[in-house]
């Protein structure tokens, strides 16, 4: 009996340790999801200026990131656009970038495999040490996973600012 009461005892540490940061990025795909849908397709490659990024092109950066927190979390997952939209990536035509359509679905099988990971993981593995350079203070998965999150929410952010810029409601509030 005193194993299955330490099993209890971890799954409720697990539950108090890791689910306020999977609550965040469930937020997270919630409002992504909300903003594609209310954006006006005929922009979603428009950039308000030379010095920003398209919807589009934040978009697939967020779904890049979030194959990079599945794995980091345990999972497997091939991320099948390369350097395509990473920070440094030159711009390219709208041509040259998968359809939103297919960026969608990325999306949708990296959020999957994203909770299914929270869902897993230990309260160990969640507070191991990693030798990844996000910045973090404590250089712990659970460190490493939350700021991942807030550089999610900071895309996000940058999302509802493009959609307001071509005449959207807030995306909050």
């Amino acid at each position: 009996m005193s194993n299955d009461s330490s099993a209890q005892k971890s799954a409720t540490k697990i539950i108090n340790s890791a689910s306020p940061v999977a609550a965040l990025f469930t937020l997270n795909e919630r409002l992504i999801k909300k903003s594609l849908a209310e954006f006006p397709e005929d922009h979603i490659h428009s950039r308000p200026n030379d010095n920003t990024n398209s919807c589009h092109w934040i978009f697939g950066h967020i779904t890049t990131a979030r194959y990079e927190v599945a794995n980091f979390l345990g999972s497997n997952l091939e991320r099948s656009y390369g350097k395509l939209f990473s920070m440094s990536s030159e711009l390219k035509s709208p041509s040259d970038y998968p359809p939103l359509s297919e960026l969608l679905q990325s999306f949708e099988e990296a959020c999957a495999a994203t909770n299914e990971s929270f869902a897993a993981i230990t309260e160990d593995e969640f507070n191991a040490p990693t030798k990844n350079a996000f910045p973090s203070q404590d250089n712990t998965v659970r460190g490493c996973v939350t700021f991942l999150n807030f550089h999610e929410t900071y895309h996000v952010g940058q999302m509802a600012l493009v959609q307001r810029f071509f005449g959207c409601d807030r995306l909050v509030g």
